[in-house]
């Protein structure tokens, strides 16, 4: 049996799976913060994800013993401080906590331009683990004694469940400690911070099967659970993944060659060889949240979308930009509610759009795509992308979870790409989204 974790920065999610990666049962608990998106407490964090594994076993009618195999994907860059007994200094720091921007800024200088180089990220942030560490050795010193160890989130979990101290270099890239350059934990970032690698985990590739001394136990770290999306969903070669969920990602594969491949996106190592390219925005179905709360409060979802997708011909539609949500200039034009609800879709289709095409440079007629997240639900969403792209869109049927487990199989196992419902662009709409689009980006700044 295979255990799959996925440690979401909203959900704990946890699935059982057999060998042939099929799904007996899955659950999920809210991760129970004590500073809203900023800290959680590390035993009540351990204790909830014993009790989910408890349950999922008990969902799937099987006994933990029965497990032989966890795969975990994980948010990235969470992290805590343990003591030389194991004891915690310090709660999760989320990777959401913005309250190292000025270490971040000094980082920034000290570290200078090769930085995207050694790290995933573009620049240093004021949620970068890197950036972290050093908020703490400035204002809680205490937190960090000389012989404690730097635990990533998951790393704590695979120790709780297997004894193995470990992260793989998909999440370790991502935390501004590690340089792809050199392939080690880097030396001038622990510098800046005044930790020694010895303080962290021992690293692995991301996919490998790592088994725990003396138990049945095999682990697998599965990167970060962007990664496992992808994964999971098996992307064809080619193929984009965008992730329709509270946030944008547009995630692709990139081959043997190392980046940065552009200025602004993120990129690491894959599993089972490779590198990753990603962009992002933050208002994805955060935006259509948000608008749907201010055209027609309480109103369900379900009804929401059918306005916002039914047939407006006739109507004149404003424009919606997402990266004005909480702002009274959100929209720009009249209409009726149905043609704002309308607009709000089409606006955040058109930020995919623009990611597509600004930040990862390509025209995003050329790839077809593979939609994944709570806003693939959706026939009349995923028909309106295929019209804004004028590209094939594919409804994913993985998720994180399932890419988790998958990289837990054997690996003599090779996983299929299960169907899933294809949106073709139809191109009379293409044509008139082409000129909306146009409009839009005249429009937006």
């Amino acid at each position: 049996m295979i255990l799959a974790l996925d440690l979401g920065s909203t959900n704990l999610k946890a699935g059982l799976f057999d060998a042939r990666g099929e799904l007996l049962a899955e659950r999920l608990r809210p991760l129970p913060y004590t500073i809203a998106y900023a800290e959680f407490d590390v035993q009540d964090f351990g204790r909830l994800a014993e009790e989910l594994i408890n349950e999922v076993c008990a969902a799937a009618g099987r006994s933990r013993r029965d497990v032989q195999r966890i795969g975990i994907a994980s948010q990235a860059q969470t992290f805590t401080i343990l003591d030389a007994q194991d004891r915690p200094r310090m709660p999760f720091l989320s990777w959401i906590d913005p309250r190292a921007g000025a270490e971040a800024t000094d980082l920034a200088v000290a570290l200078g331009a090769p930085f995207h180089r050694h790290c995933s990220f573009p620049e240093p942030t004021g949620q970068l683990e890197l950036a972290k560490l050093l908020w703490v050795r400035r204002h809680h010193p205490d937190w960090l004694p000389p012989d404690a160890r730097v635990v990533p989130l998951p790393t704590y979990l695979a120790w709780r469940l297997s004894g193995l101290w470990v992260t793989d270099r998909n999440l370790a890239a991502m935390s501004g400690l590690y340089s792809m350059v050199e392939g080690t934990w880097w030396p001038a970032a622990l510098g800046q911070i005044g930790i020694r690698a010895e303080q962290l985990p021992a690293l692995v590739e991301p996919g490998q099967p790592v088994a725990a001394t003396g138990g049945s136990i095999t682990m697998v770290l599965a990167g970060n659970d962007q990664t496992a999306n992808a994964y999971g969903n098996v992307t064809r070669p080619g193929e984009l993944l965008l992730v329709l969920g509270t946030a944008l990602v547009v995630y692709r594969r990139t081959g043997a060659a190392p980046g940065p491949y552009r200025p602004a996106t993120c990129w690491g190592p894959y599993p089972g060889g490779g590198y990753y390219e990603l962009a992002v925005r933050t208002e994805g179905c955060a935006a259509l949240d948000w608008a749907r709360e201010a055209l027609l409060p309480d109103t369900p979802l379900e009804r929401f979308m059918e306005l916002a997708c039914g047939s407006l011909a006739a109507a004149v539609v404003p424009l919606f930009y997402p990266v004005r949500m909480n702002a009274p200039d959100a929209w720009e034009g009249q209409g009726s509610v149905a043609a704002r609800a309308r607009a709000v879709i089409e606006g955040i289709c058109f930020s995919v759009r623009q990611l597509i095409e600004e930040e990862l440079g390509m025209a995003s007629g050329t790839r077809a795509l593979c939609v994944c997240g709570g806003g693939s639900r959706s026939d009349g969403w995923l028909q309106m992308l295929a019209d804004v792209l004028g590209a094939e869109v594919r409804r994913g049927t993985g998720d994180a979870l399932r890419g988790a487990a998958l990289m837990a199989l054997e690996a003599t196992a090779t996983p299929q790409a299960a169907p899933g419902p294809v949106f073709r662009q139809e191109p009379g709409r293409v044509n008139v989204y082409a000129t909306r689009y146009q409009q839009w980006m005249q429009r937006r700044a």
